[in-house]
């Protein structure tokens, strides 16, 4: 691969994230000083639009704060180091999942930091309360977990 494509990856990469960070950030903040907006607004009773404010850990896990903070930090600076060996492999698979992982993680983070909880609001009855964070955060850790699995890749 020559220079300039891998330069073009990384430009990609790096767009895609801080695309997915944006639309997490307006999509929390827009919910957050419009929490009536979507009231009432339901698909078939499977998927429904409604402020709820997290003050815990994913699927409402109960933790001291300090150590909340301790894990996550922990977790982001294990990712960024995972990020910066793939970086030195140029295996830009690896770099674009842990990229969407971080992102989804940093917003949330960032939630906590400004308002004490993270925003949530997309609401599937039967299962939980989630944001777009959420989803890279667990579509990155699932395609992670898939690439080890059946490429028996280290990260």
């Amino acid at each position: 691969m020559n220079r300039e494509n891998k330069r073009n990856k990384i430009i990609l990469i790096n767009f895609v994230g801080i695309f997915l960070f944006a639309l997490d950030r307006f999509s929390k903040n827009y919910i957050l000083k419009n929490p009536d907006a979507f009231q009432g607004f339901s698909i078939k009773n499977l998927l429904q639009i409604a402020l709820s404010r997290n003050y815990n850990l994913a699927l409402g896990i109960k933790i001291n704060n300090i150590l909340l903070y301790i894990l996550i930090l922990s977790a982001i600076f294990l990712l960024i180091y995972f990020l910066y060996k793939n970086y030195q492999k140029q295996n830009f698979t690896n770099i674009l999942i842990i990229t969407i992982i971080i992102c989804g993680a940093i917003s949330n983070l960032l939630d906590r930091i400004l308002h004490g909880f993270v925003i949530d609001f997309i609401s599937v009855p039967w299962f939980s309360v989630f944001n777009f964070a959420d989803c890279y955060i667990t579509i990155g850790i699932c395609a992670l977990v898939v690439r080890i699995y059946f490429k028996k890749e280290i990260i």
